[in-house]
């Protein structure tokens, strides 16, 4: 998270696992599983290193607004992650309360 997203992780908790399996094209048959996570993080002085070159800052109650998975099914996966985060479910144990703020894109406080 500190070379992606320039935050260090002070807390985590697995929401949930999904699996999907590729049913066509060259990687027939492979099967992904992937991992959900709520993290409360530490913004750090945003300087990128790789691919990454923005990041946006937005309160959990917008975050729905924000998220853009490659299709439907996906999108839905990420939403329900969202909700667990929100609400305190998932397969850890419920989160503790960080302040959150508004922000501007390049993470500076607005």
């Amino acid at each position: 998270m500190l070379e992606e997203a320039c935050v260090a992780v002070i807390g985590s908790r697995l929401l949930g696992y999904s699996r999907s399996e590729c049913v066509r094209g060259r990687e027939l048959g492979l099967v992904l599983i992937r991992s959900y996570w709520r993290a409360e993080v530490r913004l750090e002085e945003w300087a990128p290193e790789f691919e990454i070159q923005h990041r946006r800052l937005v309160p959990e109650s917008e975050a729905k607004t924000y998220v853009r998975d490659p299709d439907l099914a996906a999108t839905r996966v990420s939403f329900r992650a969202l909700d667990a985060a929100a609400t305190g479910d998932g397969l850890g144990p419920s989160p503790r309360s960080v302040p959150g703020g508004e922000f501007d894109e390049q993470g500076s406080n607005a």
